[in-house]
């Protein structure tokens, strides 16, 4: 990736182009974005094709309709969301071992069911 380029999302203000040069090319245009109520100006190439740098630029217009509001959980709050997800899947997988029979598969393989007080011992020396 190259230094200082990204990607910038916001309102696009205005854009102007780069004076020419004495046979009257001209290699960049600036445009002005505003995001996060700052004001951005951006050097874009205009031989981004040609000159295989890989950089270009496009505007997407989005209408007020098209933006929805997100409500999300501040992140003091989060950690808790998040451990109980752990929680609750590891109770899960502690039920679906506990609630496996013993069967036999393919080729008649056999797979025993997991003896309930070896499972609770591991799980009480790991603080489960």
């Amino acid at each position: 990736m190259l230094p200082r380029y990204g990607v910038l999302s916001g309102t696009l203000l205005r854009s102007l182009r780069d004076a020419p040069d004495s046979q009257g090319r001209w290699f960049h245009v600036n445009v002005f974005v505003s995001a996060a109520a700052v004001e951005y100006r951006c050097a874009v190439d205009v031989d981004s094709h040609q000159s295989n740098t890989g950089v270009e630029w496009r505007v997407v217009n989005i209408n007020a309709a098209d933006i929805a509001t997100v409500q999300m959980l501040s992140n003091d709050r989060i950690s808790a969301l998040f451990s109980a997800t752990v929680q609750a899947t590891e109770e899960a997988i502690v039920n679906a071992l506990v609630a496996a029979e013993t069967m036999t598969g393919a080729n008649g393989r056999t797979i025993e069911r997991l003896p309930h007080d070896r499972l609770k011992e591991v799980l009480k020396k790991y603080g489960r």
